[in-house]
């Protein structure tokens, strides 16, 4: 879950407030999505203001991703279950 529960998923205080040690997933196709992840460490010398983070897939795959394009893993979760339930 966020850090502020009033953070929406497509804001800038959402994405940013996923660090080491989170569970995430990612939102991008073909990059892993849907596959439980932590966030392990820091590309060093991310440019810009969004980070780089190195993310480990429960099947102990490592990959990098731009932090926005991760969401924590309850709310995709909560996401899923959601719209499963509404069909």
């Amino acid at each position: 879950m966020p850090k502020n529960k009033d953070d929406t998923i497509n804001s800038t205080k959402y994405y940013k407030s996923i660090e080491k040690g989170d569970e995430v997933t990612s939102i991008v196709d073909g990059l892993h999505k849907g596959r439980k992840s932590k966030v392990v460490g820091y590309v060093p010398f991310s440019p810009g203001e969004i980070k780089r983070l190195l993310v480990k897939t429960d099947t102990d795959i490592t990959f990098q991703i731009n932090q926005n394009n991760l969401v924590y893993w309850e709310d995709y979760i909560s996401l899923r279950t959601l719209l499963n339930n509404d069909l």
